[in-house]
């Protein structure tokens, strides 16, 4: 299984529908590119949608961190959204999810980047 990318928009926050493998073979590149267009492009607030995300290696786990990167470099800012429990585990144990916002949906994440003013 190889691994995609698509894309919608919610107001001003692009949403990154990522699906397969976010391997050295298969995905990292794409994510760090895929990244570095958005944010040049002028979008601002990522979220990654991880839910068809089915395995993440450490070449993809650094190119995770390059974007998270080139967001926050840039005045941005990249969330992830759907977890598997997996990787849930995995950003917990690594304390990726001390740098990265994770959130359990896209709808939270939304959220995140328009909060409610009363």
């Amino acid at each position: 299984m190889g691994f995609n990318i698509s894309t919608t928009k919610v107001s001003d926050i692009a949403i990154a529908r990522c699906v397969g493998r976010i391997t050295v073979n298969d995905g990292s590149v794409k994510l760090r590119e895929f990244a570095s267009e958005i944010v040049n492009a002028g979008t601002a607030k990522l979220i990654l949608d991880l839910s068809e995300t089915i395995y993440i290696d450490s070449s993809g786990m650094g190119e995770l961190a390059s974007a998270a990167t080139i967001y926050h470099n840039r005045g941005g800012n990249l969330v992830v959204s759907n977890l598997s429990v997996k990787l849930t585990e995995l950003f917990h144990v690594t304390k990726w999810d001390t740098f990265i916002k994770v959130f359990p949906d896209v709808t939270d994440a939304v959220a995140f980047f328009e909060p409610i003013i009363p």
